[in-house]
């Protein structure tokens, strides 16, 4: 009788069939058992998230993290490699742009640029082609403007330089709303903190079990 439900349950099962199944149905109390054969619900936390991590991502995942996780640490950083990639956000579109490939705007003033574009389409997750069209700069978000991630980069420089004149210059290149993201120690984190609410800077903190920031 039991074999007869076993193999009921394995062609009602959609994925293949193996020993495992009758090992949850046989030994489902036995809970030692159970923790030793999957280890994988015991497993340990992922590491941080570092920018590095996204150079190896391919461009389907970064669009995917950038419009599945809004306002998260990992949305800035898909980002910030999209742009290194030569993608630019159009702010009021919504969407991600790129000259197309080989072409040069035909026309380029202060203010804006006409030319051949492929854009990225969130809805039906494909690139179009977008000829004769007009990007106003002031709509997109240029590289290292909106974006600046330091890891343990301010304790190295604070040796040779003031954090009071590294903290102004990031100030001036950073765009309104403009995030700077660092990981450093606890000390250097203070004096950056000081620093950023003086000039009127929204601070958010957290820290990490080595005693990072």
């Amino acid at each position: 009788m039991f074999n007869r439900i076993v193999n009921l349950f394995a062609w009602l099962n959609p994925y293949q069939y193996h020993d495992s199944s009758r090992f949850c149905l046989v030994n489902k109390f036995n809970r030692k058992e159970l923790r030793d054969k999957f280890l994988c619900y015991y497993a340990k936390q992922p590491p941080s998230l570092y920018h590095v991590y996204f150079t190896k991502f391919q461009l389907d995942t970064l669009f995917y993290i950038f419009y599945s996780m809004p306002k998260e640490e990992a949305q800035l950083y898909a980002a910030n490699e999209l742009h290194n990639r030569g993608w630019f956000y159009h702010r009021e579109q919504r969407r991600w742009f790129m000259r197309a490939a080989n072409m040069e705007p035909f026309v380029k003033t202060n203010t804006y640029e006409r030319g051949s574009y492929i854009s990225f389409d969130p809805n039906t997750w494909e690139t179009i082609p977008k000829d004769n069209f007009v990007v106003h700069y002031d709509l997109s978000s240029p590289v290292g403007i909106d974006l600046v991630h330091a890891d343990h980069l301010f304790s190295d420089i604070k040796k040779r330089c003031k954090l009071q004149g590294i903290i102004t210059e990031v100030d001036r290149i950073l765009r309104p709303k403009g995030t700077l993201i660092v990981r450093d120690d606890v000390e250097t984190i203070t004096e950056i903190e000081k620093i950023a609410k003086s000039i009127q800077w929204k601070v958010q903190l957290t820290y990490s079990k080595d005693n990072g920031g």
